[in-house]
């Protein structure tokens, strides 16, 4: 991940207790990656070829009020543009540790923020995050059981987080 130079103090201007912030990423090709990785280039630019989500990119902190309101109906995402207070991290014990290799971890975790009570706010036009390219690892179907089960329940506190209970 490569953070726009706005970002912490994005973040920092978004954070309020009761709320966990979200955004969305730009996703990277091979070639650019590389180019940047090799500081050819120090990041994408708008029209660039090679870039997924390119709205994402868009940084008009101006116009954000216009998602102020947004509330993310379903409790998915991803956790590489996620802000969540350390305290509140604690009390749902972490990412659950029964997720194995890729996938599904994220979403657990964003539930049981949810289920804990807390509100979603979007991060729109601030808070980008560019994800540089890599390959795939396979995805873990054993997840998408383990979550689907959790879906069925309310449960904030995962017992094999931070902390194993």
């Amino acid at each position: 991940m490569i953070l726009h130079e706005q970002f912490i103090g994005d973040y920092a201007r978004l954070a309020r207790p009761g709320y966990y912030i979200f955004g969305r990423t730009v996703l990277l090709d091979k070639t650019i990656s590389e180019a940047i990785i090799r500081g050819e280039i120090l990041r994408p630019c708008f029209w660039q070829a090679g870039i997924s989500h390119r709205e994402n990119m868009l940084y008009l902190p101006g116009l954000s009020w216009l998602t102020v309101r947004y509330k993310r109906r379903i409790p998915y995402g991803g956790g590489g543009n996620l802000g969540v207070w350390k305290s509140d991290i604690i009390k749902v014990n972490g990412y659950n540790e029964d997720y194995e290799g890729w996938g599904y971890e994220d979403n657990d975790f964003i539930l049981r923020l949810r289920n804990m009570g807390l509100i979603s706010k979007a991060a729109k036009f601030q808070s980008i995050v560019y994800h540089l390219w890599h390959e795939k690892r396979p995805e873990n179907h054993r997840n998408k059981q383990l979550l689907e089960q959790k879906n069925n329940n309310s449960s904030v506190r995962c017992r094999n987080g931070l902390f194993k209970i």
